[in-house]
């Protein structure tokens, strides 16, 4: 058995105290190398709205049918859906771009947090914590092993 409200505290401190720490640093830095895919699928992006406006543009000056047009359309959004898709996934992944560095301020504002926020924030830098079996009757930080996100 575990004291509860105590190990909670205990792994809200060392999520903060990791935003600020040098391995939270390389994680980011690691993020960054998605910025490639993300420059590559926002160009893709860019291509695939070009041809919807040059495809638009056709069918307003009457070069090809509704039919046509639509038959164009139609893979062209499936496209762009996919690559939106592709780009969320990329972005969901910057948020924590906006919490590495930032411990200690998060840390001084914690209580002021609403709970979804708080969570929100533990569950972007930690996955789950193993809480191994006591020794003794006292609260053991030892006892707890956060697994952290990447």
């Amino acid at each position: 058995m575990i004291n509860a409200p105590r190990a909670e505290e205990w792994l809200t401190a060392a999520v903060l105290y990791r935003l600020d720490t040098p391995d939270m640093q390389a994680v980011h830095t690691g993020q960054h190398a998605q910025d490639d895919r993300y420059v590559e699928l926002s160009t893709q992006r860019e291509k695939l709205e070009g041809r919807m406006r040059e495809l638009a543009a056709m069918f307003s000056e009457g070069e090809i049918s509704r039919l046509e047009w639509k038959a164009a359309r139609d893979p062209l959004e499936a496209q762009l859906t996919g690559v939106d898709q592709q780009l969320s996934q990329l972005s969901a992944s910057s948020n924590l771009d906006r919490l590495v560095g930032h411990g200690e301020a998060l840390r001084e504002g914690w209580e002021q947090m609403r709970l979804e926020r708080q969570a929100a924030i533990v569950r972007s830098v930690l996955d789950y914590a193993t809480v191994h079996p006591a020794t003794g009757n006292r609260f053991d930080p030892g006892r707890i092993q956060p697994a952290w996100v990447l």
